[in-house]
């Protein structure tokens, strides 16, 4: 038999500690293109901070919405981002 560790959750513990990225994939839009959200939440309070619809994934449209929440709710000490495929 074997023995199974307890699960231990790996959230910071306080707020804008860690911030997660991710683009959810994409999907066409009916109006030709596509459109690809990008969702950014706190990691302590599992909040959502933006969650866009963007025309692209490419460098300067994250950087741009970045921009947006770092004004909005300061610089968190990490992001944490798969930098993959949706």
């Amino acid at each position: 038999m074997v023995a199974h560790q307890p699960v231990q959750r790996f959230s910071r513990p306080e707020p804008n500690q860690l911030w997660q990225m991710d683009f959810k994939g994409h999907f066409a839009l009916h109006c030709g293109g596509r459109c690809h959200p990008l969702t950014v939440l706190d990691d302590c309070s599992r909040f959502v901070l933006g969650l866009q619809a963007c025309a692209d994934e490419q460098t300067p449209t994250v950087q741009r919405q970045l921009q947006r929440l770092f004004t909005r709710y300061g610089l968190p000490a990490c992001i944490l981002c798969d930098n993959g495929p949706p």
